[in-house]
């Protein structure tokens, strides 16, 4: 059930996260043609078209273009999803013996889905050739201004308000959980600073105008120049470079920082110099107690690790009486120890009451779970098989920095598991003792059990390091994907905005300007663009980063490569410089005559 959970979470993640990025991508590919198509907007409101015929016209030429790409997305999207399942099932994330089934109310929902996003996305772009009054309708075509009406100005303050709220929530919440406020903040701050677009441009240019103009000379005052008096079109040009770098670096090193924060919790919580597993697959839970008394021993305890609810209270229950929303239980994990051993082996520590006292049917609360509870009250739990029972609390534990766990009796906690035993013991040396003659008298011919095998604990935190590194590969493969997204809508953007100079070039040459300053001119706008969309990204990453490495790491600065940061940079200023001057030299090569008498 819990692996299932894990599959349908991802899913809701990946799938809210897709449709963001959709918006983004469509609306200002869609903002973009219509721009260039603006001369046609303002002559169709001239001569009599209204707000609303102007809109139905734009979302039906999305609509006929999203259900053709909707149909062409059926084909893939089955084996896409049929792969990524089997790339789940590899690395542990849900059991391979989960099948992948694409029926056809999936297939329906999910085209449904698409149609509703592009054409929200195509409202949001028509919205601004909609409001165009008549009697301005020629000179907008000609300036293309951009007001920030109160509608844009609206929801922009309420996404990042939703950012800033989420970043308060990020640095309270526990680290195992900071990743699922962290990632929503990432796009509440993208979608913020996209609406808020060409003001952000506007600004960006000020703040590189100097600079820039001071290194380039001549060519940096005409890319000035032209990205003060199109501010709408260096806006459509820098906020895709903003969502690809600002989206992948923040959700990369979000990956990053909870991989080394649970590491870390890992490599603090062991205080064993060795783990005992079999051969056979499971441990009985009494062995921890004799082990316990062999030489050379200084303390042992069974490990079970696993996952439950604790369940609302009956005062709780009481006043849901019906009428309201029925309380929901508290996911939290669950490990099955040995009291006679467990503060030996491990970092846990009782903050209140006694880990001794953790027999039968009881239990110990991690702080952040016991708030409300007492020492010897009944605590309503559903173990990782769906049973209710209601152990009593004896103690509670530290977090370990939001990685705390449930204690309860190994043998306990072992019947509510699949396998029924226990996996692993934890064996602490005593001072002084050779681990390894110590490996060999638990494993050798006297060992307390037949087909017990001794690991240490450097090989204990490789493992570890390398279960998180598969996991973190699957979320990696997610990241991947919508960062792909992100890119196309860089390029498409990068294409549409440059592309559409054709004719504004060509006068450009007809008054004496060479191909070779042209393109100096260009690659200045380029670097303004990139520079701009690269400093907005990094804005982005820092508001979402910062929070949750408070929360995972109680530093501010998160973990990870720096390669990563500068991979980033690079690929996205390599991109916008390559793709502007490449479909700027494209352009260059049309003749003066012919762009002269082509229509807008």
């Amino acid at each position: 059930m819990g692996d299932r959970k894990n599959l349908v979470s991802m899913s809701a993640v990946f799938g809210g996260m897709s449709v963001m990025v959709t918006v983004f991508v469509v609306a200002g590919t869609l903002g973009l043609s219509l721009q260039q198509r603006q001369r046609q907007m303002a002559l169709l409101r001239a001569i009599g078209s209204t707000p609303g015929q102007v809109r139905r016209m734009v979302l039906a030429e999305t609509f006929t273009i999203a259900v053709f790409a909707t149909a062409l997305a059926c084909v893939p999207g089955p084996r896409v999803g049929h792969w990524l399942l089997g790339r789940f099932a590899d690395a542990g994330v849900v059991p391979g013996m989960l099948i992948h089934r694409a029926g056809w109310i999936p297939m329906i929902v999910g085209a449904g889905a698409g149609l509703v996003t592009a054409l929200g996305a195509a409202w949001i772009a028509a919205r601004a050739a909609a409001r165009t009054r008549p009697t301005e309708a020629l000179a907008e075509a000609s300036l293309q201004r951009r007001r920030l009406n109160w509608i844009r100005l609206l929801f922009a303050v309420l996404c990042l308000a939703g950012g800033v709220t989420l970043a308060i929530v990020t640095v309270n919440v526990d680290g195992t959980v900071a990743g699922s406020t962290a990632t929503p903040a990432a796009m509440l701050w993208t979608a913020g600073f996209g609406l808020l677009g060409p003001t952000l441009s506007r600004l960006m240019t000020a703040l590189l105008r100097w600079p820039l103009r001071a290194v380039t000379g001549f060519s940096g005052q005409l890319a000035m120049l032209n990205a003060k008096a199109r501010p709408a079109r260096l806006a459509g040009a820098v906020m895709p470079v903003m969502l690809a770098t600002g989206l992948a670096t923040a959700l990369i090193y979000l990956q990053t920082t909870q991989n080394q924060g649970a590491q870390q919790a890992f490599e603090d919580n062991l205080r064993a110099d060795l783990v005992l597993t079999s051969v056979s697959g499971g441990l009985p839970s009494s062995l921890a107690d004799g082990i316990g008394k062999e030489p050379g021993v200084a303390a042992a305890s069974a490990y079970v690790p696993s996952s439950g609810f604790l369940e609302p209270s009956k005062a709780e229950m009481a006043e849901y009486d019906g009428k309201g929303r029925r309380p929901k239980g508290e996911r939290v994990q669950i490990t099955g120890v040995s009291p006679a051993g467990i503060e030996r082996t491990t970092a846990i520590r009782a903050v209140s009451g006694s880990l001794a006292d953790l027999r039968g049917d009881t239990v110990a609360l991690p702080e952040s779970a016991a708030g409300g509870h007492h020492i010897g009250e009944r605590i309503p739990m559903r173990m990782g098989d769906g049973t209710v029972v209601e152990p009593r609390m004896v103690a509670t534990v530290g977090d370990q920095r939001g990685y705390g766990a449930a204690l309860m009796p190994a043998a306990v906690v072992a019947a509510h598991t699949t396998d029924g035993v226990v996996p692993q013991i934890l064996v602490a040396a005593d001072p002084g003792t050779d681990t390894a003659r110590l490996t060999a008298e638990l494993t050798g011919p006297g060992a307390p059990l037949p087909g017990l095998r001794a690991a240490g604990r450097a090989d204990l935190v490789t493992a570890s390091a390398e279960q998180n590194d598969t996991q973190t590969w699957v979320a990696y493969l997610l990241v991947a994907m919508v960062v792909g997204y992100a890119v196309i809508a860089l390029v498409n953007s990068l294409v549409m905005a440059t592309g559409e100079r054709r004719r504004e070039f060509t006068l450009q040459r007809l008054v004496g300007a060479t191909r070779g300053q042209v393109m100096r001119m260009m690659t200045v706008e380029a670097l303004l663009t990139a520079l701009a969309g690269l400093g907005l990204g990094m804005l982005v990453a820092v508001l979402t980063l910062v929070p949750l490495s408070k929360a995972v790491l109680a530093r501010a600065l998160p973990a990870g490569p720096p390669s990563i940061l500068l991979a980033v940079l690079v690929s996205a200023l390599a991109l916008t410089v390559g793709t502007t001057l490449l479909t700027a030299r494209m352009a260059l090569r049309t003749r003066p005559s012919a762009a002269i008498g082509s229509r807008e």
